[in-house]
């Protein structure tokens, strides 16, 4: 006999899960995969979930100015994500578009919630993804062996982007001993439609 399930509900529970895991590192969503598209195909990576806005929903990441990936966005906006956590076994899959944001309130609280040894991951020594003659940490020397200060983050601006991701359809996954449960969604003007399917 089939359960009866609220297909909103269920939703709205893997879109709690993602909301937590911005601040649950431990969380199976919080680091997440994005793919864009190049000149050589497909390309995914994983990066570090900072943000979740509902109402509409938008997720957001950090990334280098300089990356590969900033011209794929500006290439073609058309981008996707994946997250899978194992301990409450879901999957989403998201495709949509994504916007750079180098200005504004999300970029500028995002920029506020940097710490100082984590915008060392900004302060580089080469483009992101550039070929090396031999290995290279891509830290500037002057923070080899030691964290940037408050004042040195001022030097992070001009690599750091915050990446808005705005969904157009998603698929949501929830794997279970007694039956997996599997739908999808389009993002409209109107909202969000749902309808289940099959596993």
């Amino acid at each position: 006999m089939n359960e009866q399930i609220d297909l909103n509900s269920l939703y709205e529970s893997f879109l709690s899960d993602l909301q937590r895991s911005v601040e649950d590192r431990s969380h199976g969503f919080h680091i997440i995969q994005f793919g864009t598209w190049s000149h050589k195909g497909p390309q995914i990576r994983s990066v570090v979930l900072r943000r979740v806005e509902l109402n509409p929903l938008r997720i957001y990441f950090h990334t280098h100015l300089e990356s590969p990936k900033i011209s794929e966005i500006r290439e073609n906006e058309m981008t996707a994500i994946h997250a899978y956590c194992g301990q409450c076994r879901k999957q989403l899959r998201f495709q949509g578009r994504s916007r750079i944001l180098t200005s504004g309130p999300i970029y500028q609280e995002q920029m506020d919630h940097l710490s100082p040894s984590a915008s060392r991951c900004y302060l580089t020594a080469f483009p992101p993804s550039s070929a090396l003659p031999s290995y290279h940490s891509n830290i500037i020397d002057q923070f080899q062996d030691r964290a940037p200060t408050m004042d040195d983050k001022l030097s992070v601006y001009p690599q750091f982007a915050v990446i808005e991701f705005i969904p157009s359809d998603v698929d949501a996954l929830f794997l279970r001993a007694q039956g997996h449960m599997r739908l999808q969604g389009i993002y409209q003007e109107t909202g969000l439609q749902l309808t289940w399917v099959a596993p």
